[in-house]
C-alpha cells in the first residue's frame, strides 16, 4: 500500500498527464483529514527512533462522489504516463493538478500507488511549529475502500478487483482503477513501511501528531477547505534537563545543588516487525543520567572528592559549586540528562543551564533548552533564567527567527546562528548560544532483507460451479490455516487445516448450490503463535474495468 519518501526521479519521469474534453465538472469526491492512530515509539531495525501510528485516508460520507484514479502505460521508469481522476466513469477536469501513479518496490508491496495523498507531521503542543521532518510527504496508496468509516454505501473499489493495483515485479501496462467510495476509508496500520515520523533527534517531551489529506492539492474535491492538519497528542520519550538558578553565593563560599530532568514515557511499538527487547526500551527511559557540557567560570564544581570537568558523567544530581575567591558577578554552566538505557537520543541532546550569582547581586541571564544542532527549517523551544532582576527577557537571532516567548525556528538554509536572550531590566545582562543549522535530510530505510511471509503462496481452483479448491502454502513457520469462502458478505463455507513450514495443504469447500464464481473471494488466514498473515484471492478473476 505504500510508497517512497522523496521526490527523486519523479520530476525527470516524463509523465504526461491525461487530456480531457469535458467540459463540465463531473460529481466529486471529498478527502478529509483524520488524526492519526494513538502513536507508539520503537528503535527501527535501522537504529532510528520512530514515532508509528495508524493513517487514514478517507472519503466524507457526505461526498458526492467517489474518489477514482485510472492509469495505464508506464514508462521506462514505471511511472503511468495517462494518469486521470474520474468520478462515475466520467473524466474529472484536473484543473491544473498533476496526479501521479508510480510502480514502486522498496517497501516490498512491487505495485503501483498514487503519490502524494497525505503527509504526517510532528508539532509543538501549541501547534505552531512544526519540530519534525514531513513524513509520508510523497509517499504512494494503493487506495481501496478498507472499512467503512459512516452511513451505507456499498463497497466498490478492492485489492481483488484489481490484483492489489497491478502486483508484480515487472510494470504492467494496466489498465488501473482504484479509488474510496463516500463514507469508506483506506487503512494503512502502524507496522506498515513508511507509517511513521523520525523523532531521532526530538527533544523529549509532549507533542502533537498530525495527518493531512491531499497535501499537494493532487485530488479535485467538492470540498477543499477540510483537509488541514488533524491532530493527535504524541510524546517523544526520554529525560529533558531543567533549567536551575541558584540564590548568592559569597566569593571563596560553596552550595549545594541538584541537576535534575522530567522524564516522558510513551506508548511502546510492538507491531508486524515484532520488535526486540532492544526495540522496546527506549519507550520506557531507564535511569537517568547527567553530563557536565560547560564549566562555570567563576567556580568549581564537585561531587563528594571528585572534581568535575566537561564531559563528566553522574548518576546522581546532587553536586557542590564552590565559588572562586575574590571573584564576584553572574556565573553559569550546563548540563545533560539522558536515558542509560538507551543514550543514541535524541543525537543531539538539549543543554540546561545552572545560573549562579557570586557575592553582591548583579542581574544574570542563562538560556537553556538548546540543542547544538537543528535542521533548516524546524524549530525549538528555548527559556531565559534570569538571576537578581525581572525575569523578562528580549530575544534575538542572527538568522531565522525567535517568538518573544523564545520558540526559535531555524532559516530555510543551513548557517550558524547566535541566539541572545537580553535582560529588559539591564541591558548589559545577556547570555549566547550558537546553534548549527543543517540541511534538512530525509533518510530512507536502510537495505533489508525482506521478511519472509508466513503465507508464501495461495492457489485457488474450482470443480464445476460448486465445489471450490485452495492450495496454501505456508512460509517459515508452522501454524493453522482457516479458509473461507465468501460471496460479499455471506459465508458459502469454511475449511481448517494444520499446515507445516514450507509446505503446502489443500482445502475443498463444497457449496450448497451453484455461484457466479467471479463473485466468490476466497480468504485464507494462518495463524502462528502470535502472528498471522491473510491472502485473498477470487475464484475466477473478475474482468478489468477501464
Amino acid at each position: 500500500m505504500l510508497g517512497l519518501l522523496g521526490s527523486a526521479g519523479l520530476a525527470a519521469a516524463g509523465l504526461a498527464i491525461a487530456a480531457t474534453s469535458v467540459t463540465s465538472a463531473p460529481n466529486l469526491p471529498d478527502m478529509i483529514s483524520e488524526a492519526p492512530g494513538p502513536p507508539a515509539t520503537h528503535v527501527y531495525r535501522d537504529g532510528r527512533l520512530l514515532m508509528r501510528f495508524d493513517g487514514f485516508v478517507t472519503n466524507n460520507v457526505t461526498a458526492p462522489a467517489e474518489l477514482e484514479i485510472f492509469a495505464r502505460n508506464p514508462n521506462s521508469q514505471g511511472a503511468m504516463t495517462f494518469v486521470e481522476q474520474r468520478s462515475g466513469g466520467t473524466a474529472v477536469p484536473d484543473g491544473g493538478r498533476q496526479p501521479v501513479v508510480v510502480h514502486e518496490v522498496a517497501d516490498g508491496h512491487q505495485h503501483y500507488h498514487l503519490k502524494n495523498a497525505a503527509e504526517y507531521t510532528l508539532w509543538t503542543p501549541d501547534r505552531s511549529r512544526q519540530v519534525a521532518l514531513a513524513q509520508k510527504t510523497e509517499a504512494g496508496f494503493c487506495l481501496e475502500d478498507s472499512e467503512r468509516w459512516a452511513g451505507n454505501a456499498p463497497q466498490k473499489y478492492s485489492s481483488g478487483n484489481n490484483r492489489f493495483c497491478l502486483q508484480g515485479a515487472s510494470y504492467d501496462p494496466g489498465p488501473l482503477t482504484m479509488g474510496i467510495s463516500p463514507g469508506w476509508r483506506d487503512i494503512y496500520y502502524a507496522g506498515l513501511s513508511y507509517q511513521w515520523v523520525d523523532v531521532s533527534n526530538v527533544a523529549p517531551g509532549e507533542y502533537q501528531l498530525a495527518s493531512r489529506a491531499d497535501p499537494t492539492d493532487v485530488i479535485a474535491e467538492s470540498d477543499e477547505g477540510n483537509n488541514g492538519h488533524a491532530f493527535r497528542p504524541a510524546v517523544v520519550p526520554g529525560y529533558m534537563p531543567r533549567g536551575l538558578s541558584v540564590g548568592r553565593v559569597e566569593p571563596g563560599q560553596s552550595a549545594a545543588l541538584t541537576l535534575s530532568a522530567d522524564r516522558f514515557q510513551s506508548q511502546c511499538f510492538d507491531g508486524d516487525f515484532s520488535p526486540s527487547p532492544a526495540d522496546k526500551r527506549y519507550c520506557d527511559p531507564g535511569a537517568v543520567r547527567y553530563r557536565i557540557t560547560s564549566l562555570p567560570a567563576r567556580g568549581t564544581l564537585r561531587q563528594g572528592a571528585t572534581a568535575l570537568g566537561v564531559g563528566s558523567v553522574l548518576t546522581s544530581g546532587a553536586i557542590t559549586y564552590t565559588a572562586n575567591a575574590g571573584q564576584r558577578g553572574g556565573d553559569s554552566f550546563t548540563y545533560e540528562a539522558y536515558d542509560s538505557s538507551e543514550p543514541r537520543f535524541p543525537q543531539t541532546r538539549p543543554q540546561a543551564a545552572v545560573a549562579v550569582q557570586v557575592g553582591a547581586p548583579i542581574t544574570t541571564v542563562a538560556i537553556s533548552g538548546a540543542q547544538p544542532t537543528i535542521v533548516a527549517g524546524l524549530s525549538m523551544q528555548l527559556s531565559a533564567l534570569v538571576g537578581n532582576g525581572p525575569g523578562g527577557v528580549t530575544w534575538t537571532a542572527s538568522a531565522g527567527t525567535i517568538t518573544p516567548g523564545g520558540l526559535f525556528t531555524a532559516p530555510a538554509k543551513p548557517a550558524t546562528v547566535t541566539i541572545r536572550a537580553t535582560s529588559n531590566d539591564d541591558p548589559s545582562a545577556f547570555a549566547e548560544v550558537t546553534v548549527q543549522v543543517t540541511a534538512a535530510q530525509v533518510q530512507a530505510p536502510a537495505p533489508t532483507t525482506k521478511p519472509r511471509p508466513l503465507i508464501k503462496r495461495l492457489r485457488v481452483g474450482r470443480v464445476g460451479t460448486r465445489l471450490v479448491v485452495a492450495k496454501v502454502t505456508a512460509g517459515p513457520k508452522r501454524g493453522k490455516v482457516r479458509v473461507t469462502a465468501t460471496l460479499k458478505r455471506t459465508v458459502l463455507g469454511r475449511c481448517v487445516r494444520n499446515v507445516r513450514a514450507g509446505k503446502t495443504v489443500t482445502c475443498k469447500i463444497t457449496l450448497k448450490r451453484s455461484y457466479n464464481l467471479r463473485r466468490v473471494k476466497v480468504t485464507a488466514k494462518l495463524t502462528s503463535g502470535k502472528s498471522s498473515a491473510v491472502r485473498r484471492s477470487f475464484v475466477v478473476t473478475p474482468k478489468k474495468r477501464g
